[in-house]
């Protein structure tokens, strides 16, 4: 088991140099069917073993890929999203581009809320793959806390 994202293939640099910041979220509190997502980042960082470095037209390794430990995923799911808004803030800030492997669908709101807390002038791209939309503005008595697009 390769705690980093490629590490079969490349070397971790130092975290300031990498254009590319993988931050695993093994957040699992709302699911509404079946369990395991919080090995989903474990899982696909052990896949990325399996990858290329190169797509036969660009090396994006080149760039550098950082992968972050595991954030900390205990207690409120406010302090949870706190901590992952906080860390994609402070990587996005830095001109740097923050790939966060979930858990469950919720992370996204933190994700998103500190990529936007520095470009909030400025048009936001994001690619989210998920099994489906998550629409609601609340699930199981928690309000606030689903990303509403």
């Amino acid at each position: 088991m390769n705690e980093i994202f490629l590490g079969s293939e490349i070397t971790q640099p130092e975290e300031k140099e990498a254009f590319f910041h993988v931050i695993p979220v093994p957040y699992e509190r709302s699911v509404s069917y079946g369990g395991g997502t919080n090995k989903g980042p474990q899982g696909i960082i052990d896949a990325s073993q399996q990858l290329e470095t190169t797509d036969g037209i660009s090396e994006p390794c080149k760039s550098g890929i950082y992968t972050h430990a595991a954030l900390d995923c205990q207690g409120e799911a406010e302090a949870v999203l706190a901590r992952i808004r906080t860390l994609n803030a402070q990587i996005a800030g830095r001109g740097q581009l923050p790939i966060v492997l979930g858990g469950e669908h919720t992370v996204s709101y933190g994700a998103v809320m500190g990529v936007a807390d520095v470009y909030a002038d400025e048009p936001l791209g994001i690619i989210q793959f998920d099994a489906h939309a998550d629409l609601r503005d609340s699930y199981e008595a928690v309000r606030g806390v689903m990303l509403v697009l």
